[in-house]
């Protein structure tokens, strides 16, 4: 019999990572299962990551990592953030992303496997609506 990976993937659409969360994260740490949570920037996360070194993705997107505790359990968070344009002669950089986990992959291949995921469910949902199926 094939031991396959466990995964477990959560999406925060309009929330962030709450303190509820630390239970999830605690049962996939102590079971082995590779969590991937996306968190909504909130300021003690923005204030981490704004002292991070970061490493361009894009031109326009960068992307680093830190570990936030949550109820005291260390979570790694991937973290990427946008440039705006402005007419300043400085960059300035808003609209940072979290992705929580305890996958061991580097931190540009949880952010495009996070994303193909993303994009995968908006195809679905496109099709649903575009369809009007009823899944």
């Amino acid at each position: 019999m094939l031991n396959y990976p466990k995964t477990a993937l959560k999406w925060f659409t309009g929330q962030t990572l709450q303190d509820t969360d630390s239970d999830i994260i605690e049962y996939c740490s102590n079971n082995n299962i590779t969590y991937y949570i996306r968190a909504k920037e909130f300021n003690s996360l923005k204030k981490e990551a704004c002292e991070l070194e970061f490493k361009n993705l894009t031109e326009e997107k960068q992307i680093s990592e830190f570990v936030y505790f949550l109820k005291g359990l260390p979570v790694r968070m991937i973290t990427t953030r946008e440039k705006i344009e402005t007419d300043l002669p400085i960059e300035i950089y808003e609209s940072y992303r979290f992705i929580a986990t305890n996958s061991n992959k580097s931190v540009i291949n949880v952010y495009e496997m996070y994303n193909d995921k993303g994009v995968c469910e908006y195809n679905i949902k496109e099709l649903k609506q575009n369809f009007e199926l009823d899944c």
